[in-house]
């Protein structure tokens, strides 16, 4: 049996799901043919898992043919992902103020 990283993320859902009953929040980004089967993975466990609230995203980086149910354009995109996630509008304010004091005192 090859191990692939659909294997691992499938094994890693059921686990949790094990330890704490319910898994209600998956994100799932990838950038490469490898991450097709983690996001498929994650489709299947989210069908199965019939958990009520529960929200799974699969983003693929970079724009192509994919599993996944979201792209964004590439890897520079994925901290604002993560960002808008958290719903903290300051946090992107602060990294990119932070960004900019870095490149002034360079």
């Amino acid at each position: 049996r090859k191990l692939n990283k659909g294997h691992i993320v499938k094994k890693i859902l059921e686990d949790a799901q094990t330890r704490n009953k319910a898994v209600d929040f998956v994100l799932c980004m990838g950038d490469d043919i490898a991450d097709e089967k983690m996001f498929t993975s994650v489709m299947s466990f989210s069908a199965e898992s019939h958990c009520q609230g529960a929200y799974a995203f699969n983003v693929a980086v970079g724009k192509k043919a994919t599993n996944a149910s979201f792209y964004i354009d590439d890897a520079s995109d994925v901290a604002d992902v993560l960002v808008a996630l958290s719903g903290d509008k300051g946090l992107r304010s602060r990294a990119t103020s932070s960004d900019e004091s870095c490149a002034t005192s360079e």
